[in-house]
């Protein structure tokens, strides 16, 4: 439930005008990965994204770390994670963190799956308007988180040491983010993931 999230944009190498943007969220501890395509970059359409792919997700956010980006900073994202809101709505805090200002690192979970999860799928040309939204999003909710958390396998490292001049690295054996999931998860959120795993060919 530690998520990292971050912002990708389909500008094709020019920010200026109206283009479509792909929010990203990360589970640091199993790699569990969803997507969700937004119009505009503001804090009103991030919050509606997170909910969407809040009410996805089969385990409950517990912390969200983001950057620094004005997307994340502002007055609909307090009001959203603000503690007395969520304790009388959800009866759960969802804290908020934000990365050090020119660390890319501190988001280096959410950073590789911008590459891996939509700049390998949609690459790098410039997408707009409503009905780029809707189609994106149909990919992103019924094929891709599919295909990426159920079926892709990752590696997690363990340990770095250095020996001499050489940087040696030692990682888990391969598994999905579904399998690394498993062991979180109540028998009945279990029972649940499992039937939708059993259910795609």
């Amino acid at each position: 439930g530690h998520c990292e999230i971050d912002c990708v944009a389909h500008c094709g190498g020019s920010l200026s005008g109206e283009h479509v943007w792909t929010l990203t969220l990360t589970d640091i501890a199993t790699g569990f990965t969803e997507e969700e395509a937004i119009r505009f970059k503001n804090g009103y359409e991030v919050v509606l994204a997170l909910s969407r792919i809040e009410d996805r997700l089969p385990f409950d956010i517990v912390a969200l770390y983001k950057d620094n980006g004005s997307e994340f900073i502002n007055e609909d994202m307090i009001k959203r994670f603000s503690l007395k809101k969520v304790k009388i709505e959800r009866e759960r805090v969802i804290n908020l963190f934000r990365s050090r200002a020119y660390k890319k690192n501190d988001q280096c979970h959410v950073e590789q799956k911008n590459f891996t999860h939509v700049r390998q799928l949609f690459g790098y040309e410039r997408f707009e308007g409503k009905l780029m939204v809707q189609l994106m999003n149909g990919i992103y909710r019924n094929e891709w988180r599919l295909l990426a958390n159920f079926f892709n396998p990752q590696i997690r490292l363990i340990e770095k040491y250095r020996v001499g001049a050489k940087l040696n690295r030692k990682f888990t054996k391969p598994k999905t983010p579904y399998e690394q999931l498993l062991p979180y998860l109540s028998d009945a959120k279990k029972a649940e993931i499992a039937e939708i795993y059993k259910s795609l060919d």
